[in-house]
């Protein structure tokens, strides 16, 4: 199939077919005047973050935000919760750290149950 008629398809759905160019550029910025923010999931261990933070600067990426800890921070000790907030703060990364165990990481058994695989999140929240 050709891209015009793809673009044909595409644009009867109401979708713009091309990248609006012709748009204006937002003047919306964050506080220190920068367009965007990059932002890592899933650092769940002290060497995942000091793996991250070495390509970071290797490869001259800004990263701004970090989520880590998605298993719950009960599974590090306090002196591994202090040397990754030491990590983020001297890499100038601002850090999401998961407080407790989601439904899959914590003790009880109920989410592994027939019944527990559709409420094991619900019972706990959604997040």
């Amino acid at each position: 199939m050709k891209m015009d008629k793809i673009r044909r398809m595409i644009e009867k759905c109401n979708i713009p077919a091309r990248d609006l160019y012709d748009l204006p550029t937002s003047g919306a910025t964050f506080p220190d005047g920068a367009h965007y923010r990059m932002e890592i999931s899933g650092i769940e261990s002290l060497p995942e973050m000091e793996a991250l933070i070495n390509e970071m600067n290797k490869r001259k990426v800004p990263i701004h935000r970090v989520i880590c800890m998605g298993k719950g921070t009960n599974l590090l000790t306090e002196k591994e919760l202090r040397d990754l907030a030491w990590m983020g703060h001297d890499s100038q990364l601002e850090l999401i750290v998961i407080p407790g165990p989601r439904a899959n990481f914590d003790i009880g058994k109920h989410v592994q149950t027939d019944w527990g695989r559709y409420s094991g999140v619900r019972v706990r929240g959604s997040d």
